[in-house]
């Protein structure tokens, strides 16, 4: 008769640290919105798609400004403040980028 026993006592202290860190995950909540604001903001800085050096997502699609009284896109005289109108907000759980923007 073969009998065999499996100690798996570290497992079970490794998975409980796993359970313990992923109950508050507002750090990387953080760290994910603030990246997403950025890429959102360098967008608008650019005029389109941001894309960095040698990334392979993005590329260089620009937006196109059609004559009116202004554009939520820009910065320019005449243009809305959407541009500078994102906020971070982020919990245990979430993170979540918000305009906070009123057309005038």
């Amino acid at each position: 008769m073969l009998d065999a026993k499996i100690d798996d006592k570290k497992c079970i202290i490794l998975l409980k640290g796993i359970e313990d860190k992923s109950k508050d995950l507002s750090k990387a909540m953080k760290t994910i919105a603030v990246d997403l604001r950025t890429s959102i903001e360098e967008n608008f800085e650019v005029g389109g798609r941001y894309s960095s050096p040698g990334a392979i997502i993005g590329g260089s699609k620009k937006w196109t400004i059609k004559n009116g009284r202004g554009t939520l896109l820009g910065s320019s005289p005449g243009s809305s403040s959407l541009h500078l109108s994102f906020v971070t907000k982020f919990d245990k759980d979430s993170g979540l980028i918000e305009a906070l923007y009123e057309q005038r």
